[in-house]
């Protein structure tokens, strides 16, 4: 077996899955602006009450649905190259898995997401409702507070461009990168499995993170 080929080609193949997650995070940020600025023209309307959770949640889904989508579409391209490398590298007789296979695994894979002393595991699907909701109630608390201390709607509209924003860019940010990282994790994996391959050998590289 050709190990030295096999890293080569890994190690490009992961600066390659950085670019897409840089991809899909350009295109998941500017839905976010968007979503913002649909809640700001919303409250400083005065067309959000208290009560609408719900909403503020699917336009967050809105974000969440790029990263999980983009991660989807992922998951069998790298079970078909990571089928390839093993080619290369002298497997015999190399089995590559189904699209749909691949995608229920990874689908089915929970991650563990550690938040200061909190480990969470977590599937795809619950990792995009957990950002939803969280950036939903984070936009709600500041209305709550706001209209609670008598500000206006233009300045509690402020409060979500200065607060929520920054906070949101970067949960996004995290999103899609640890669903592209969980795709391409599963897709290896699984097709490692499914080729009996018993051992895998983990190669530091040093990037721009």
């Amino acid at each position: 077996m050709n190990q030295q080929l096999m890293t080569d080609a890994l190690i490009r193949r992961q600066i390659f899955l950085g670019r897409y997650a840089n991809g899909t995070n350009r295109r998941a940020q500017k839905e976010l602006t968007s979503v913002l600025k649909a809640i700001e023209a919303r409250i400083a309307a005065g067309n959000l009450t208290r009560f609408q959770r719900e909403w503020l949640i699917e336009q967050f889904d809105l974000v969440a649905d790029i990263a999980f989508g983009e991660a989807e579409i992922l998951a069998p391209k790298e079970a078909d190259f990571t089928a390839r490398v093993l080619q290369v590298g002298g497997v015999p007789s190399v089995e590559a898995m189904a699209a749909t296979d691949i995608i229920a695994a990874f689908n089915q894979e929970k991650a563990e997401l550690i938040s200061g002393k909190k480990i969470q595991k977590l599937t795809p699907y619950e990792m995009t409702r957990v950002y939803s909701e969280k950036e939903a109630d984070r936009v709600l608390q500041i209305f709550r507070t706001g209209t609670g201390a008598g500000e206006s709607n233009a300045d509690i509209a402020k409060q979500i461009n200065l607060v929520v924003k920054p906070i949101a860019r970067h949960n996004t940010n995290t999103l899609v990168r640890t669903l592209t990282n969980q795709a391409a994790s599963v897709a290896r994996k699984d097709t490692y499995e499914l080729n009996e391959i018993e051992f895998e050998e983990y190669v530091a590289v040093l990037d721009a993170r």
